[in-house]
């Protein structure tokens, strides 16, 4: 009954949109009450999202079955496979979801508090094949750079999904990251840049020959100097990528 229901909330949200829709005229359209809507259903964003989070569970599983000799990039590359293969299986209900977070704000947010969840997950799996019980900045910062890279290919695909495969666009686009940006990604995320950082002055009207605005920049000090000790862990990580 789950999946029939959500059958007929996905094709009224493809007709009228995901905000023109309320939980009565799903109700009304499945012949459901609402207690036995909300039985089905977390909220109406679940009627759309709720494969992200099989997806979510399926990617972690997939990473955590890998070999333990494979290197840590392709396993996180593997990990996608499952989104992948069904994309290629079923791509017009996929390009229909996609479509929906696109044109939906309140759709896209609930979207991103589940790339959150699904990033935390992914970032603990790593941790524990690194032999650790929790996630800690390293683990963070490569399911940060692995999701990041994913779903930056994912619209691509979606973009023109006839002749540019999901999978070609994961090999090409993802887990080929320089150095600088992992670095960039730990130093962020280790300290509040805003807190280290002078603002830069607008010059004064009169000024005829203002000094060059990095002139005014402070250099940041990094509160937590063992960030610098997991961004070059993770940096040398990156050389690896294949």
């Amino acid at each position: 009954m789950r999946a029939e229901a959500a059958g007929i909330a996905f094709r009224m949200f493809l007709d009228r949109g995901f905000d023109d829709v309320t939980v009565d005229d799903l109700c009304a359209a499945m012949g459901l009450s609402r207690r036995s809507f909300f039985r089905y259903f977390k909220a109406k964003e679940d009627v759309v999202l709720a494969h992200l989070g099989d997806f979510a569970e399926k990617s972690c599983a997939s990473f955590s079955s890998r070999p333990d000799q494979e290197e840590l990039w392709p396993a996180l590359r593997r990990s996608m496979d499952p989104f992948v293969h069904q994309a290629g299986a079923h791509p017009a209900r996929t390009l229909g979801i996609l479509r929906l977070i696109r044109d939906s704000p309140t759709l896209r947010a609930a979207h991103l508090d589940r790339i959150d969840r699904w990033r935390a997950s992914l970032a603990t799996v790593i941790a524990h094949r690194r032999g650790l019980e929790n996630a800690d900045l390293h683990a963070t910062v490569l399911a940060s750079a692995a999701l990041g890279a994913f779903t930056s290919a994912v619209p691509q695909w979606a973009h023109n999904p006839d002749t540019t495969p999901l999978a070609d666009l994961r090999r090409s686009s993802d887990f080929s990251l320089p150095r600088y940006f992992l670095t960039s990604l730990l130093l962020s995320a280790s300290y509040p840049v805003q807190a280290h950082l002078t603002a830069i002055p607008l010059p004064s009207p009169s000024s005829s020959n203002p000094a060059p605005p990095t002139s005014t920049r402070a250099l940041p000090r990094i509160r937590n100097p063992s960030a610098l000790t997991a961004c070059s862990s993770a940096a040398s990580s990156s050389a690896t990528i294949k």
